[in-house]
């Protein structure tokens, strides 16, 4: 997987030549915020004060985008 911040715009290439996703501005926080693993909630806590939501809101927003880049082969979960 390679991936560059473009404009505000994270564009995840696939290795496989699966083609190229660009994420919003939200979603390009969310891959940003993934260098450090964590749940939903985890996540969402770290971003709360970058978008002014409360964590629960962006919890189930960032479980939707995650299970939606795992449907895509881009994350994976670790049952730990």
């Amino acid at each position: 997987m390679l991936w560059r911040v473009v404009v505000d715009q994270a564009l995840l290439l696939r290795a496989d030549g699966g083609g190229v996703l660009a994420l919003n501005r939200s979603g390009t926080a969310l891959w940003q915020a993934l260098d450090v693993p964590g749940t939903a909630g985890v996540l969402a806590a770290r971003l709360c004060e970058t978008y002014g939501s409360e964590p629960e809101v962006l919890a189930e927003d960032i479980s939707l985008t995650l299970l939606d880049l795992a449907d895509r082969g881009l994350v994976s979960f670790d049952d730990r």
